[in-house]
Protein backbone atom coordinates (compact mmCIF):
# COMPACT_ATOMS: atom_id res chain seq x y z
CA UNK A 1 0.00 0.00 0.00
CA UNK A 2 1.24 3.45 -1.03
CA UNK A 3 1.94 5.73 1.75
CA UNK A 4 0.64 9.01 1.47
CA UNK A 5 2.30 12.19 3.17
CA UNK A 6 0.86 15.50 4.43
CA UNK A 7 2.43 18.57 4.05
CA UNK A 8 3.89 18.74 7.72
CA UNK A 9 5.26 15.17 6.70
CA UNK A 10 7.38 16.19 4.00
CA UNK A 11 8.68 20.03 5.79
CA UNK A 12 9.54 17.85 8.96
CA UNK A 13 10.96 15.16 7.03
CA UNK A 14 13.29 16.83 4.39
CA UNK A 15 13.77 20.65 6.45
CA UNK A 16 12.03 22.61 3.43
CA UNK A 17 9.46 24.82 4.95
CA UNK A 18 5.53 24.64 3.86
CA UNK A 19 5.70 27.93 2.18
CA UNK A 20 8.83 26.89 0.05
CA UNK A 21 7.16 23.66 -0.97
CA UNK A 22 4.11 25.52 -2.28
CA UNK A 23 6.46 28.18 -4.30
CA UNK A 24 8.43 25.49 -5.74
CA UNK A 25 4.82 23.88 -6.74
CA UNK A 26 3.66 27.35 -8.60
CA UNK A 27 7.23 28.52 -10.26
CA UNK A 28 8.36 24.13 -11.29
CA UNK A 29 5.56 22.30 -11.20
CA UNK A 30 7.42 20.28 -8.86
CA UNK A 31 6.44 18.70 -6.21
CA UNK A 32 2.53 18.01 -7.67
CA UNK A 33 0.91 16.53 -4.78
CA UNK A 34 -2.83 14.97 -4.83
CA UNK A 35 -5.24 17.18 -2.87
CA UNK A 36 -8.45 15.55 -0.49
CA UNK A 37 -11.77 16.80 -0.52
CA UNK A 38 -10.90 19.96 1.73
CA UNK A 39 -7.55 20.64 -0.27
CA UNK A 40 -5.51 19.42 1.96
CA UNK A 41 -1.94 18.38 -0.13
CA UNK A 42 -0.50 14.68 0.43
CA UNK A 43 2.31 13.46 -1.46
CA UNK A 44 4.04 10.43 -2.28
CA UNK A 45 6.69 8.47 -1.31
CA UNK A 46 8.47 8.87 -4.95
CA UNK A 47 8.00 12.97 -4.11
CA UNK A 48 9.23 12.57 -0.88
CA UNK A 49 12.47 10.90 -1.73
CA UNK A 50 12.88 13.59 -4.42
CA UNK A 51 12.86 16.55 -2.42
CA UNK A 52 15.32 14.50 -0.10
CA UNK A 53 17.71 14.43 -2.79
CA UNK A 54 17.23 18.28 -3.70
CA UNK A 55 17.72 18.84 -0.11
CA UNK A 56 21.00 17.19 -0.15
CA UNK A 57 21.78 19.07 -4.05
CA UNK A 58 20.72 22.27 -2.41
CA UNK A 59 22.84 21.92 0.74
CA UNK A 60 26.02 21.27 -1.54
CA UNK A 61 25.18 24.49 -3.50
CA UNK A 62 22.89 23.92 -6.32
CA UNK A 63 20.54 26.65 -6.97
CA UNK A 64 17.07 25.13 -6.99
CA UNK A 65 16.01 25.87 -10.36
CA UNK A 66 19.03 23.88 -11.57
CA UNK A 67 17.38 20.54 -9.35
CA UNK A 68 14.02 20.89 -8.14
CA UNK A 69 12.41 20.07 -11.79
CA UNK A 70 14.69 16.92 -12.20
CA UNK A 71 13.72 13.62 -11.90
CA UNK A 72 14.92 10.74 -9.05
CA UNK A 73 17.51 9.39 -11.30
CA UNK A 74 19.22 12.68 -12.17
CA UNK A 75 19.16 13.49 -8.79
CA UNK A 76 21.12 10.43 -7.79
CA UNK A 77 23.43 11.24 -10.46
CA UNK A 78 24.23 15.02 -9.58
CA UNK A 79 25.00 13.39 -6.34
CA UNK A 80 27.89 11.29 -7.54
CA UNK A 81 29.27 13.92 -8.99
CA UNK A 82 31.62 16.78 -8.01
CA UNK A 83 30.15 20.19 -6.70
CA UNK A 84 28.51 22.38 -9.02
CA UNK A 85 31.32 24.79 -10.97
CA UNK A 86 32.54 27.75 -8.87
CA UNK A 87 30.66 26.58 -5.74
CA UNK A 88 33.53 25.91 -3.57
CA UNK A 89 34.87 29.46 -1.89
CA UNK A 90 38.85 30.12 -2.02
CA UNK A 91 40.63 28.54 0.82
CA UNK A 92 37.67 26.02 1.50
CA UNK A 93 39.68 22.21 1.84
CA UNK A 94 37.15 20.07 0.39
CA UNK A 95 35.41 17.44 2.98
CA UNK A 96 36.42 14.12 3.57
CA UNK A 97 34.36 11.72 2.21
CA UNK A 98 34.49 7.40 3.38
CA UNK A 99 37.36 5.90 1.46
CA UNK A 100 36.40 3.31 -1.01
CA UNK A 101 35.94 -0.64 -0.49
CA UNK A 102 34.45 -1.73 2.93
CA UNK A 103 32.89 0.08 5.35
CA UNK A 104 34.11 -0.36 9.09
CA UNK A 105 32.42 -3.08 10.50
CA UNK A 106 31.31 -1.69 13.29
CA UNK A 107 29.37 0.67 11.17
CA UNK A 108 27.44 -2.64 9.30
CA UNK A 109 27.13 -4.23 13.14
CA UNK A 110 25.36 -0.78 14.32
CA UNK A 111 23.23 -0.08 11.07
CA UNK A 112 21.80 -3.57 11.84
CA UNK A 113 20.74 -2.79 15.15
CA UNK A 114 19.08 0.58 13.65
CA UNK A 115 17.39 -1.33 10.77
CA UNK A 116 16.20 -3.78 13.93
CA UNK A 117 14.62 -0.44 15.91
CA UNK A 118 16.80 -2.16 18.85
CA UNK A 119 18.07 0.56 21.22
CA UNK A 120 19.56 -1.34 23.47
CA UNK A 121 21.50 -3.34 21.28
CA UNK A 122 23.12 -0.62 19.48
CA UNK A 123 24.07 1.11 22.67
CA UNK A 124 25.98 -2.00 23.51
CA UNK A 125 27.86 -2.26 20.65
CA UNK A 126 28.82 1.36 20.57
CA UNK A 127 29.59 1.14 24.66
CA UNK A 128 31.63 -1.82 23.41
CA UNK A 129 33.31 -0.42 20.97
CA UNK A 130 34.31 2.88 22.86
CA UNK A 131 36.29 -0.05 25.36
CA UNK A 132 37.83 -1.88 22.46
CA UNK A 133 39.18 0.91 20.19
CA UNK A 134 38.80 3.90 22.84
CA UNK A 135 36.78 7.27 22.45
CA UNK A 136 39.36 9.10 19.93
CA UNK A 137 39.21 6.17 17.37
CA UNK A 138 35.58 6.28 17.25
CA UNK A 139 35.12 9.88 17.01
CA UNK A 140 37.46 10.01 14.52
CA UNK A 141 36.74 6.71 12.46
CA UNK A 142 33.52 5.56 13.33
CA UNK A 143 31.21 8.03 14.29
CA UNK A 144 31.76 9.80 11.01
CA UNK A 145 31.25 6.92 8.85
CA UNK A 146 28.70 6.16 10.70
CA UNK A 147 26.16 9.04 10.51
CA UNK A 148 27.26 9.22 6.22
CA UNK A 149 25.52 5.78 6.38
CA UNK A 150 22.42 6.63 8.26
CA UNK A 151 22.26 10.36 6.65
CA UNK A 152 22.39 8.24 3.28
CA UNK A 153 19.98 5.33 4.19
CA UNK A 154 17.44 8.32 5.21
CA UNK A 155 17.95 9.90 1.94
CA UNK A 156 17.17 6.75 0.26
CA UNK A 157 14.38 5.76 1.95
CA UNK A 158 16.14 2.49 3.27
CA UNK A 159 14.98 3.87 7.35
CA UNK A 160 12.22 6.08 8.33
CA UNK A 161 12.59 9.67 10.25
CA UNK A 162 11.91 7.27 13.91
CA UNK A 163 15.08 4.99 12.85
CA UNK A 164 17.22 8.09 12.33
CA UNK A 165 16.36 9.63 15.38
CA UNK A 166 16.97 6.75 17.29
CA UNK A 167 20.80 6.34 16.06
CA UNK A 168 20.95 9.77 17.17
CA UNK A 169 19.15 9.66 20.46
CA UNK A 170 21.55 6.86 21.06
CA UNK A 171 24.90 7.81 20.39
CA UNK A 172 24.56 10.95 22.07
CA UNK A 173 23.69 8.90 25.66
CA UNK A 174 26.67 7.38 24.49
CA UNK A 175 28.72 10.16 24.15
CA UNK A 176 27.59 12.26 26.83
CA UNK A 177 28.76 9.41 29.72
CA UNK A 178 32.08 9.22 28.04
CA UNK A 179 32.92 12.66 27.82
CA UNK A 180 31.78 12.32 32.17
CA UNK A 181 34.23 9.46 32.58
CA UNK A 182 37.22 11.67 30.10
CA UNK A 183 35.99 14.63 32.96
CA UNK A 184 36.79 11.90 35.71
CA UNK A 185 40.51 11.96 34.68
CA UNK A 186 41.94 14.99 33.34
CA UNK A 187 42.48 19.11 34.89
CA UNK A 188 40.38 20.72 32.96
CA UNK A 189 43.33 23.22 31.25
CA UNK A 190 42.77 26.42 28.30
CA UNK A 191 41.21 27.59 26.51
CA UNK A 192 37.96 27.69 27.93
CA UNK A 193 35.29 27.04 25.16
CA UNK A 194 31.62 27.72 25.71
CA UNK A 195 29.53 25.24 22.58
CA UNK A 196 26.23 26.02 21.25
CA UNK A 197 24.27 26.22 18.17
CA UNK A 198 22.36 29.22 17.12
CA UNK A 199 18.65 29.53 16.70
CA UNK A 200 16.94 27.21 14.22
CA UNK A 201 19.50 24.94 14.19
CA UNK A 202 18.51 21.39 15.32
CA UNK A 203 21.41 19.60 14.61
CA UNK A 204 23.87 18.87 17.67
CA UNK A 205 25.45 15.78 17.12
CA UNK A 206 28.15 17.74 15.44
CA UNK A 207 28.55 20.06 18.51
CA UNK A 208 28.72 16.78 20.93
CA UNK A 209 31.46 14.87 19.00
CA UNK A 210 33.63 18.71 19.30
CA UNK A 211 33.14 18.48 22.80
CA UNK A 212 33.81 14.57 23.08
CA UNK A 213 37.33 15.51 21.51
CA UNK A 214 38.13 18.70 23.30
CA UNK A 215 37.76 16.84 26.61
CA UNK A 216 39.91 14.45 25.53
CA UNK A 217 42.47 17.27 24.88
CA UNK A 218 41.56 18.49 28.29
CA UNK A 219 39.94 21.71 27.35
CA UNK A 220 37.34 23.21 30.34
CA UNK A 221 34.17 23.28 28.18
CA UNK A 222 31.20 24.87 28.89
CA UNK A 223 28.29 23.53 26.78
CA UNK A 224 24.66 24.88 26.70
CA UNK A 225 23.16 22.76 23.91
CA UNK A 226 21.19 24.01 20.54
CA UNK A 227 19.29 27.05 19.77
CA UNK A 228 20.59 29.97 21.73
CA UNK A 229 19.32 33.15 20.66
CA UNK A 230 22.65 35.27 19.84
CA UNK A 231 22.85 38.21 22.07
CA UNK A 232 22.44 35.30 25.18
CA UNK A 233 25.70 33.76 23.17
CA UNK A 234 27.21 37.00 23.58
CA UNK A 235 26.14 37.19 27.61
CA UNK A 236 27.32 33.63 28.27
CA UNK A 237 30.95 34.20 26.96
CA UNK A 238 31.37 37.45 29.12
CA UNK A 239 29.52 35.59 31.89
CA UNK A 240 31.70 32.08 31.67
CA UNK A 241 34.77 34.41 30.90
CA UNK A 242 35.36 31.62 28.04
CA UNK A 243 38.23 32.29 25.33
CA UNK A 244 36.51 30.30 22.27
CA UNK A 245 32.93 30.70 21.36
CA UNK A 246 31.96 27.08 19.13
CA UNK A 247 29.55 26.99 16.99
CA UNK A 248 28.25 23.55 15.24
CA UNK A 249 26.30 23.47 11.75
CA UNK A 250 24.52 20.66 10.41
CA UNK A 251 23.75 22.13 6.76
CA UNK A 252 20.60 22.77 6.64
CA UNK A 253 20.32 26.88 7.17
CA UNK A 254 19.82 29.14 4.70
CA UNK A 255 23.51 30.44 3.66
CA UNK A 256 22.39 34.26 4.40
CA UNK A 257 21.05 33.09 7.82
CA UNK A 258 24.56 31.56 8.13
CA UNK A 259 26.80 34.71 7.19
CA UNK A 260 24.28 36.90 9.18
CA UNK A 261 25.30 34.99 12.75
CA UNK A 262 28.89 34.41 12.05
CA UNK A 263 29.18 38.71 11.03
CA UNK A 264 26.50 39.95 14.15
CA UNK A 265 28.75 37.26 16.62
CA UNK A 266 32.59 39.20 15.03
CA UNK A 267 31.16 42.17 15.65
CA UNK A 268 30.10 41.87 19.20
CA UNK A 269 32.52 39.33 20.86
CA UNK A 270 35.56 40.57 22.96
CA UNK A 271 38.40 41.38 20.72
CA UNK A 272 40.20 38.46 23.36
CA UNK A 273 37.86 35.80 22.40
CA UNK A 274 37.46 33.14 19.22
CA UNK A 275 34.74 32.67 17.33
CA UNK A 276 35.00 28.92 16.18
CA UNK A 277 32.70 27.67 13.48
CA UNK A 278 32.30 24.31 12.53
CA UNK A 279 30.66 21.59 11.05
CA UNK A 280 28.29 21.30 7.51
CA UNK A 281 28.81 24.84 6.42
CA UNK A 282 26.87 26.07 3.46
CA UNK A 283 29.00 26.96 0.45
CA UNK A 284 30.02 30.86 0.39
CA UNK A 285 30.17 31.45 4.18
CA UNK A 286 33.88 30.76 4.70
CA UNK A 287 34.67 33.62 2.44
CA UNK A 288 32.29 35.77 3.99
CA UNK A 289 32.85 35.12 7.01
CA UNK A 290 36.64 36.19 6.71
CA UNK A 291 35.70 39.95 6.44
CA UNK A 292 36.95 41.92 9.54
CA UNK A 293 35.45 41.52 12.64
CA UNK A 294 36.02 42.48 16.29
CA UNK A 295 36.94 38.78 17.13
CA UNK A 296 39.54 36.35 15.55
CA UNK A 297 37.52 33.78 13.74
CA UNK A 298 38.58 29.79 13.19
CA UNK A 299 36.52 27.99 10.63
CA UNK A 300 37.50 24.12 11.07
CA UNK A 301 36.86 21.54 8.24
CA UNK A 302 37.16 18.46 10.67
CA UNK A 303 38.07 17.37 14.53
CA UNK A 304 41.66 17.53 13.69
CA UNK A 305 41.62 21.14 12.67
CA UNK A 306 40.12 22.07 15.46
CA UNK A 307 42.64 20.55 17.79
CA UNK A 308 45.65 21.83 15.40
CA UNK A 309 44.10 25.24 16.25
CA UNK A 310 43.56 24.80 19.67
CA UNK A 311 47.45 23.49 20.64
CA UNK A 312 48.59 26.52 18.84
CA UNK A 313 46.12 28.45 20.75
CA UNK A 314 48.11 26.82 23.56
CA UNK A 315 51.92 27.62 21.96
CA UNK A 316 50.68 31.26 21.29
CA UNK A 317 49.72 32.23 24.26
CA UNK A 318 52.35 29.77 27.00
CA UNK A 319 55.11 32.94 25.48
Amino acid sequence: MLRRHSIADVERDTGISKDTLRVWERRYGFPDPARDEIGERWYTDEQLARLRHVRRLIDRGWRPNKVVPLDLNALMALLDQAPPPNSRPAGQVKARTEPEGEPHPDVARWMHWVHECDAASLRQAMESALLTDGLAHVLREVLPAMTRRVGNAWLNGEIAIHQEHLYTETTQAVLRQAIAKVRQSRMPQSPRVLLTTVPDEHHGLGLLTAEALLALDACDTVSLGLQMPLPDIVTAARDFEVQVVGLSFGGSQNPRDVKRAIQWLRERLGPEQILWVGGRLPRGVVDDAASEGQCALWVSTDADDMLHKVRAWRTATAH
